[in-house]
């Protein structure tokens, strides 16, 4: 059964290459720009590893994500400090 892995991160070019490359390694890939997107993905889809930007558009940061998707289901959340550059 594919896994699926979702990515969070305001960066498109960064989505872009996390997707590509998770991919290419079997992986089926959701990307969101943001924290109410992503929430609104996950509670859809049920991922089983989230890759999640910590800074984040105020619409909903990294710590208000946490928070209200934790209550909701436990999953492995890996947290992304980098840039595309």
């Amino acid at each position: 059964m594919q896994k699926t892995i979702m990515v969070v991160d305001k960066e498109n070019r960064l989505l872009a290459l996390m997707e590509n490359y998770l991919t290419t390694e079997g992986y089926r890939v959701l990307t969101a720009p943001n924290g109410d997107e992503a929430l609104r993905l996950a509670r859809g889809s049920s991922p089983d590893l989230i890759l999640l930007d910590v800074v984040m558009p105020s619409e909903m940061d990294c710590d208000a994500f946490l928070k209200a998707y934790r209550r909701e289901r436990p999953l492995p959340i890996i947290l992304l400090m980098a840039h595309a550059d």
